[in-house]
């Protein structure tokens, strides 16, 4: 399994003021199967940037660069609540399928990352 490409927030357990990105790449890499880690194929990480609006949404509310090849965060709690809002009614509008699938689960971490006040990661 390539581990190149994945989404993640980490453990409650983990300290985020003490570690670098690089430390956030190492614990969702050594934690892969957690449930706050969430891995991507290549495909799916190309699919989300060039055929669905997620990136994009992600990116305005962000004020990011997020695409195919750079990574990126969401600190802010407010454009995280701005990125859920907008998600949700751009679930609402996708048909069963690929999209609507990666949808539901980085909603999911979104609302993880919300609760726990933890930062959500992208490492593409």
């Amino acid at each position: 399994m390539n581990l190149r490409f994945f989404l993640c927030v980490p453990d409650e357990s983990v300290d985020e003021d003490e570690l670098e990105y690089s430390d956030v790449v190492d614990w969702a890499l050594s934690h892969a199967t957690h449930q706050n880690v969430l891995i991507l194929t290549e495909e799916e990480v190309y699919f989300l940037d060039y055929q669905t609006a997620v990136l994009d949404i992600i990116n305005e509310e962000n004020d990011s660069m997020l695409q195919w090849g750079e990574n990126d965060w969401v600190i802010d709690d407010q454009a995280k609540l701005r990125i859920r809002k907008r998600l949700l009614e751009y679930q609402q509008k996708l048909q069963a399928g690929k999209a609507g699938e990666l949808v539901t689960k980085i909603l999911r971490l979104l609302t993880v990352s919300i609760e726990t006040r933890k930062h959500l990661y992208f490492n593409f």
